[in-house]
């Protein structure tokens, strides 16, 4: 099984784990960015609690490019990359690499996707030790700006290698043999293939994305060492960032399914995965499946956060907390009990965006071809899995993955874990709940919460 990871990281950028601050202590030396380090050290607990072979990172920032397809300006994005990539390293010991992220929207909207991943899978479960290995499905071309092109719609340059910077930074490993027989035969070196952003739809006709984030499309094989070598599957990922307003949004989802790279029938030996933040909610206010994915399942991908077929109970407001992916703006969200009443476990007051409470479940993950399990919400507000009250409400989804709560100094009155509804308010918890050690580190890390799933 491949464990996805997948996480929108909002304006991840060097800025948002920089090792050191801008200002200098009397020696003139840099002073550590002590706010940034907390905001890596959440990112890192997400690997360790997740322990992900592919981590997709959306809302990567990009200064001014060349437009969709480049690479993303050398400063910023690439820079927080290029450090999460070490660090990630460190941490677990394992060469990860990281497929040179490239640029999707214009106009003001620029911003890169961020698809990290393990080159080397190790035996185990009567399985020989293999490999990962990029494979496209675009190859990459140095000609010009440096486009990733895709042959469906202009005959690309010859292929080449990125520029030396990214390529050393990005593949621990540089040229390795793509094997002649997986799904994107024509690339045959790991280090010059690249994502693709450009699609065309069912019936073969260019889409025109007009400045919208165009989908993200990341292919790898999986093989296992020989000789000779075997290719055990091939996994085609997609990384989707809608845009924000709900009526673009809902058209953007429905227009998915008539991209052909996602509708068309299934390789040899391939798995699809759609991640994303679609920016649509999953249910609606009575707390029901309003079927806004119905365009994607109908082609035989699986919603993996879902609502079960029982009917919502009456406590609705419990009900939806287990479904949040969205966090509201750290003044916005209100410790739990107030002198307006009690809010249950686990959505609290803290779900939602800044001014409202009905977005809350915008993230998903999507797959088509093979079993995909352990779905959970990486909530790092109450912990994980959500299983305080049991069972969950409604059969609410709790979550498999274990992954502790991230408040450094919680309200005395929340040790270890709350009940449902809260505990009563005391004097100085909301303080406590929104400062820096709490929910202040997380919600600076993102507004959203990250999604894993097994494949």
């Amino acid at each position: 099984m491949t464990r996805v990871l997948y996480w929108n990281i909002e304006s991840f950028g060097y800025n948002k784990i920089r090792p050191l601050s801008t200002k200098r202590d009397r020696n003139g030396a840099f002073v550590p960015d002590l706010d940034a380090a907390d905001r890596l050290a959440l990112i890192l607990a997400h690997i360790t609690a997740f322990n992900p072979d592919i981590f997709v990172v959306v809302e990567t920032s990009s200064g001014p490019s060349h437009g969709p397809g480049s690479l993303i300006s050398p400063t910023g994005g690439w820079q927080g990359c290029a450090e999460l990539l070490q660090r990630i390293r460190n941490l677990t010991g394992v060469p990860w690499n990281l497929v040179p992220p490239l640029v999707v929207g214009q106009a003001g909207r620029a911003e890169g996707v961020a698809v990290f991943y393990k080159p080397v899978i190790p035996a185990g479960g009567g399985v020989a030790a293999g490999k990962r290995l990029f494979t496209g499905p675009n190859a990459w071309s140095p000609a010009g700006n440096g486009i990733s092109f895709n042959p469906h719609i202009a005959a690309p340059p010859a292929a080449g290698d990125y520029p030396m910077l990214k390529a050393q930074t990005c593949f621990s490993v540089r040229h390795r043999a793509i094997p002649p027989t997986a799904l994107n035969p024509g690339n045959l070196d790991e280090s010059r293939c690249a994502a693709r952003v450009a699609f065309v739809d069912n019936a073969g006709a260019a889409i025109n994305y007009g400045g919208l984030r165009e989908p993200y499309m990341v292919t790898f094989c999986e093989t296992v060492d020989g000789p000779p070598v075997v290719v055990q599957r091939n996994l085609t990922l997609f990384a989707i960032h809608s845009p924000p307003q709900y009526v673009a949004a809902n058209a953007y989802l429905n227009g998915l399914a008539n991209v052909r790279d996602i509708a068309a029938a299934l390789g040899a030996l391939e798995t699809r995965i759609i991640t994303g933040d679609f920016n649509v909610n999953l249910l609606s206010q009575n707390g029901n499946d309003p079927g806004r994915y119905a365009a994607l399942t109908a082609l035989g991908y699986g919603l993996q956060l879902q609502a079960p077929a029982l009917a919502p109970p009456p406590a609705l407001e419990a009900y939806t907390g287990y479904f949040a992916t969205h966090l509201r703006s750290r003044n916005a969200s209100i410790f739990w009990s107030t002198n307006a009443g009690a809010v249950p476990y686990p959505g609290y007051r803290y779900i939602g965006s800044s001014n409202s409470s009905s977005l809350y479940s915008i993230d998903n993950i999507l797959v088509r071809g093979g079993a995909a399990g352990n779905f959970t919400i990486a909530n790092s507000v109450v912990g994980v899995p959500l299983n305080v009250v049991n069972p969950a409400p409604g059969g609410a989804p709790m979550g498999l993955v274990a992954m502790a709560s991230d408040f450094q100094a919680p309200p005395p009155a929340w040790i270890p874990a709350p009940p449902a509804p809260a505990p009563a308010f005391a004097a100085g918890d909301r303080q406590r709940y929104r400062g820096w050690r709490n929910l202040g580190h997380i919600r600076s890390t993102s507004d959203h919460l990250a999604l894993f799933v097994t494949v």
